[in-house]
């Protein structure tokens, strides 16, 4: 039970953190201990069936919604958004990046997301950012965030909502790309799931 004593909340729960630094210097990062660790390709098998699904829904979603391509939100190479906006005006604006562990796949990959939103009425961007090697982990969060900003600045000239954006990311993976504007979405039920 926690103590009603704010200090002594903070300060066991810095006990629990400083206890779970010192185990985390029993492992061994080598290079290989960490590809083990964020190679995907590796540990699921069947991804090129999962790759080839990806592209055909993705190829659907493209052909069905007639979203806007590569609008340039950045000065990177990679720093492009494509636009899905709903018939009428956009409730919102659901924000995708694309997993791939920072050095792989593109927003071309994943645009099957955007049709369960633009149906309820959302627009969605999917981002695309430069990839490891050739930018750091820190230089894609920096697009990330021109992304929305970008979306909050621009948006609404190409159909999006600036007043609503939701975000996602790769889970455990980018911080809050979009601070310091918080996401509006609360567990809304009207905010539908991508899940098939």
């Amino acid at each position: 039970m926690r103590s009603s004593n704010p200090l002594k909340n903070a300060s066991e729960r810095l006990a629990r953190i400083a206890a779970s630094a010192a185990r985390m210097n029993d492992i061994p990062f080598t290079p290989a201990f960490v590809e083990r660790g964020y190679n995907n390709r590796a540990a699921v098998p069947d991804h090129p069936q999962w790759f080839a699904k990806f592209a055909a829904l993705s190829a659907q979603a493209r052909d069905r919604y007639a979203p806007k391509l590569d609008l340039r939100y950045g000065p990177g190479p990679k720093e492009t958004l494509d636009l899905f906006v709903p018939a009428s005006p956009a409730r919102g604006t659901f924000v995708f990046i694309h997993g791939g562990y920072w050095r792989a796949l593109d927003k071309a990959d994943h645009l099957f997301v955007a049709g369960p939103f633009v149906e309820r009425g959302y627009a969605v961007a999917v981002v695309n950012y430069d990839l490891c090697p050739d930018v750091t982990i820190a230089t894609i969060v920096d697009e990330c965030r021109r992304a929305v900003a970008w979306l909050a600045r621009e948006g609404e000239a190409h159909g999006a909502s600036a007043a609503r954006v939701v975000d996602i990311r790769p889970a455990a993976t980018l911080p809050r790309c979009s601070s310091p504007r918080r996401p509006a979405h609360s567990g809304s039920s009207d905010i539908p799931s991508t899940r098939r």
